[in-house]
């Protein structure tokens, strides 16, 4: 009863009616709330309504208040509100910039489903193609995700009481390598087929910079790994990977001899090789972490500062993403681009060991110092000194059996731990402020903020658009 209930609830977000009535509620939000994410809805409901010239006015104020912010939450939502606002002008023939995802669309198909197995949304966000969607909590674990019933992508489900939810974005760089057209349809596994929120079985998508013919993505030449990017290949992999190596030997002894900290192994990159000894399978990205002496978030933040700013006065480059989140390491004279390791400041506090994205367990510093130092073969690396007890805290009991689907979401994390972890995230006037010391002196690496960044031009990297 519930579950049919639900479902005839969100097929309401289909019918114009809807919106048209919801909109006078979300301007109200924004006379309250100087927040960019209402000023965003208030402009979702008003394009969605058909009011156009409305969603190009409360996208703009977005824009612009995401822009001028001080606070790293209201940041984050520059890109997206500088996508809808031009998306919103395209619409009306007033943009006057280049972005390829202005030109494709999303429509439903015909057929009807009478019992769906869950519903799913899709649609063009500035990072790409985002896909959400429910289903009973009675229902499997993992959806699959079909183009022209060709699977591409298989979606773990994060548990509910009364339903299941899922969320996962295709990149831009994975949007390329999609046939111009083709029907996205989505099937609990051994299951039900799930319906769009207008109760069709798909959705017809039209993208018109993919391949007319000859699609990696349908011939299985490539392949969308569990963050929504295509799978690089063999020798881009291997590239990578070198590179990765070299600024870690690089790091690793700068951080012990300049900072007396053991720059170890964590998160993905350690479960690899404590697993197996190497890399994860397709795994493009390169974790490390350090143990802070500071105890609390804040006193963390501006040791991890003081450590960045000689880092970057030895010739390293650091950024960090949109959420503020410290920080990105590239190797001396490479810029702040292309590979990089993500470093994590690790602290204890009130009997917990804390570090982002979203870590937070019972533990003790000596778990991670002194560091073990263990010969992997092809570079020699400090690991937690109770490797196993942090994996099994992060992944879970069964860590040691391979799980292709993972994704770390944060739709099911405490919103608790989040806002502590939060009070480490560098904001925008401490940034510019740090900035500002190092600015015009030579040899210096770069110190760069992606969430200040513009959208447009569009950056060349997928990374530029977390």
């Amino acid at each position: 009863m519930r579950t049919g209930f639900i479902f005839s609830l969100a097929h309401l977000l289909e019918c114009n009616f809807f919106w048209i009535v919801l909109q006078p509620l979300t301007v109200i939000l924004t006379l309250f709330r100087h927040n960019p994410k209402w000023f965003v809805l208030a402009g979702y409901t008003a394009e969605r309504a058909g009011n156009l010239k409305g969603a190009v006015n409360y996208f703009g104020k977005a824009s612009d208040i995401a822009r001028r912010s001080e606070i790293p939450e209201y940041l984050r939502w520059m890109h997206a509100s500088e996508f809808f606002f031009e998306h919103a002008l395209y619409s009306v023939g007033k943009s006057s910039v280049h972005d390829p995802l202005f030109e494709c669309s999303v429509k439903e198909t015909n057929k009807k489903i009478q019992s769906p197995g869950g519903l799913f949304k899709v649609e063009f966000v500035f990072s790409g193609l985002q896909i959400v969607g429910i289903v009973p909590a009675s229902s499997g674990v993992v959806v699959e995700i079909y183009l022209d019933n060709k699977k591409i992508r298989n979606l773990n489900i994060i548990p509910g009481r009364f339903f299941r939810r899922f969320s996962f974005r295709f990149t831009r760089a994975s949007i390329r390598a999609f046939p111009q057209n083709a029907i996205l349809t989505m099937k609990i596994r051994k299951g039900k087929s799930l319906a769009t929120l207008a109760g069709k079985d798909g959705l017809r998508l039209s993208i018109p910079h993919g391949y007319e013919t000859g699609s990696p993505l349908m011939s299985g030449d490539r392949h969308v790994d569990k963050k929504g990017s295509l799978e690089p290949t063999d020798k881009e992999l291997l590239e990578n990977r070198n590179t990765f190596l070299d600024i870690y030997k690089d790091a690793r002894d700068f951080f012990l001899n300049h900072f007396g900290k053991e720059l170890f192994l964590s998160y993905g990159t350690l479960l690899g090789f404590v697993r197996q000894g190497n890399f994860i399978p397709g795994d493009d990205d390169f974790d490390t972490g350090l143990i802070a002496d500071a105890n609390n978030p804040e006193s963390v933040k501006k040791e991890t500062i003081n450590m960045i700013k000689d880092l970057i006065a030895d010739g390293f480059s650091v950024s960090f993403n949109r959420r503020g989140r410290l920080f990105r390491l590239y190797g001396r004279g490479q810029g702040s681009t292309g590979p990089h390791l993500d470093i994590h400041s690790f602290w204890v506090q009130d009997g917990k060991v804390w570090a982002h994205n979203d870590f937070c367990a019972p533990g003790i510093r000596e778990q991670f110092v002194p560091a073990a130092e263990q010969d992997f073969g092809i570079f020699r690396a400090f690991i937690p000194a109770a490797s196993e007890v942090f994996l099994s805290a992060h992944y879970g009991p069964d860590w040691r059996v391979p799980d292709p689907s993972f994704v770390n979401s944060f739709l099911d994390k405490n919103k608790k731990v989040l806002a502590t972890l939060g009070e480490a995230l560098i904001t925008p006037a401490e940034f510019r402020v740090c900035r500002a010391e190092m600015k015009g002196i030579s040899g210096w690496g770069e110190f760069v903020s992606l969430a200040e960044r513009s959208l447009y031009p569009l950056p060349e990297r997928d990374e530029d658009f977390e």
